[in-house]
Formats: structure tokens, C-alpha cells, sequence
């Protein structure tokens, strides 16, 4: 830093420089939308139900989900939409039945296991 009336050093940046700086920025804005998007997601209950459900059962079909949470199987569906397009569930069909299962990053998952272990055993998710 320069003394109080020094004069400071003016530094020219090239092109690439810019694009440089452009695209960490991206990558970082990038990064934190995803950040954004998955709590979003997580932060409604029926889907950190749905996640919860996932987690402990492993894959399951979208009505078997529907019947635990008691919940109608369109509107499960719906939320399943929401956490795919989030990526924190993965799908896969067979035949007419689509399976549903957690695809978490790992900061998420740390965060689904504190948040079964605080569920009480009233409390049960599915």
C-alpha cells in the first residue's frame, strides 16, 4: 500500500486477463446458484420428507413413497420433479414404475444424517 500522497501503481490488464477473471466469476456464480437451488429444494417439508424417506429406504417407486408420507402420488411426483431438477434424486424406469434415488453431494448428505438423528421416534418420516 502506498504512503498517504505516494502514488499508486496503475496496472494494465490484457484480454485474457478479463476473460480470466470473467470466467472464475462464472464458475463461482455457477457454483453458488447450485448451492442456492439445492436449499431451495431441501427447504420445503414434504421434500426433506421425500429425501429423508429416500435415505432410509434406498430406491423406491414413486407409490410406495406416495403410501409412506401419505401423501397422493401426483403430488409426490411433483416434488420428486423439484429434486431431480436440483440433483438430489436420481430416477430410473421400469417398465410403467419410475424408482427414485438419492444422488446427494456429500455436504447434503452430512446434512440428512444430522437431521435423522435429531428426527424423534414420533416423529418418523416414513
Amino acid at each position: 500500500m502506498p504512503a498517504l500522497g505516494g502514488e499508486v501503481e496503475v496496472r494494465s490488464f490484457s484480454a485474457l486477463d478479463f476473460m480470466t477473471i470473467w470466467l472464475y466469476t462464472h464458475a463461482v456464480m455457477d457454483e453458488l446458484e447450485k448451492v442456492v437451488s439445492i436449499l431451495k429444494a431441501i427447504s420445503d417439508k414434504k421434500r426433506l420428507k421425500i429425501l429423508l424417506c429416500l435415505k432410509k429406504q434406498g430406491e423406491e417407486c414413486v407409490c410406495r413413497i406416495a403410501e409412506s408420507l401419505g401423501e397422493s402420488q401426483p403430488n409426490v411426483s411433483k416434488h420428486l420433479f423439484i429434486l431431480r431438477s436440483a440433483g438430489l434424486v436420481k430416477s430410473r424406469r421400469e417398465g410403467t414404475m419410475v424408482f427414485y434415488s438419492l444422488s446427494v453431494p456429500p455436504y447434503i448428505m452430512e446434512l440428512l444424517n444430522e437431521i435423522s438423528n435429531e428426527v424423534k421416534e414420533g416423529a418418523q418420516v416414513c
